[in-house]
């Protein structure tokens, strides 16, 4: 399971809790596993359905609005230019307004909505995974939904998911496969038969592991490799004397470099470019200064 973000935070789950109650009381403890579907189908549905009704009633006040511009009367006449008088005539031009106005706000809150849902993560796999063992686990959820809420969370598509737990700011890649690994395998060789992590759920043996210590073992490890690879590349190149090989050499440790930063860190496009051309730079001036060393041996 994902650690916390409050690993200090103790499991206070209600014990005679079932089903859905304590599915809750899970989630509250551990947001790793707090997934829902996102439901995105029927939001763009119920997005198109008020798109409709508002459109059919702009038509009508169109077309209440030209009727009543060209209509005789006086009053009539000047509804779309006094709206206090539309409103005080109780006119067409009013009531349709009236109507319009829930119908946007509704529309308008969907649509942010919506939009604000589309930002949120998914699950990872591995999380979708741990809930559905812990729905079909026999000391776990013991398989207690029915009807239809049986499918709810066995959609193989974790893009149909959001998880109300974000990760960090810094979550690349590396850090997650090293989460990953390391949390599953200290899990069976050590967590697993001597109780380490924190229990979210007793009954199960559902565990959470802290993982502020991996990510700063995997930080660690990542600084060190993006150090030690110039001194790596030009200790590489001073052992060649072919220049020709040199500069093949220097472009498999430049893209060697560009791809464990984009890897291993979350820097963005131009940030990754500006590094390796830097890097790239250093190779560079080695390789000429090799060359000018070979053309001017020392008397």
């Amino acid at each position: 399971m994902a650690a916390q973000t409050e690993p200090h935070r103790r499991s206070r789950l209600r014990r005679n809790a079932s089903g859905y109650h304590r599915l809750a009381d899970i989630m509250g403890v551990d947001q790793a596993i707090a997934i829902f579907p996102r439901f995105d189908e029927l939001n763009m549905l119920n997005l198109m359905s008020l798109q409709s009704e508002i459109v059919e009633l702009r038509k009508c006040l169109r077309q209440t609005c030209q009727l009543d511009d060209e209509s005789d009367s006086l009053d009539e006449s000047r509804y779309s230019l006094n709206f206090k008088l539309s409103k005080d005539r109780n006119s067409e031009q009013h009531r349709l307004l009236t109507a319009l106005r829930p119908k946007l706000r509704e529309y308008n809150e969907l649509l942010l909505q919506a939009t604000q849902l589309s930002q949120l993560s998914s699950p990872k796999a591995s999380q979708l995974g741990d809930l559905r063992a812990w729905l079909s686990d026999g000391k776990g959820g013991n398989c207690f939904q029915s009807g239809s809420e049986v499918w709810m969370w066995e959609d193989e598509d974790k893009r149909r998911y959001v998880r109300v737990g974000q990760d960090p700011e810094e979550n690349d890649q590396f850090t997650e496969m090293i989460k990953t690994m390391a949390i599953r395998l200290y899990h069976r060789i050590w967590g697993e038969r001597h109780g380490g992590g924190r229990v979210i759920d007793e009954e199960s043996d559902l565990r959470s592991y802290d993982e502020s210590r991996i990510v700063k073992a995997s930080n660690i490890m990542a600084t060190t490799l993006s150090s030690i690879l110039p001194v790596l590349a030009i200790f590489a190149l001073n052992q060649l004397q072919s220049t020709n090989l040199r500069i093949a050499l220097a472009a498999v440790f430049t893209a060697v470099f560009a791809f464990i930063l984009a890897f291993i860190s979350t820097a963005k496009r131009a940030e990754i470019f500006t590094a390796t051309a830097t890097f790239a730079a250093v190779e560079v001036v080695f390789i000429g200064s090799a060359i000018g060393a070979a053309n001017n041996p020392a008397s």
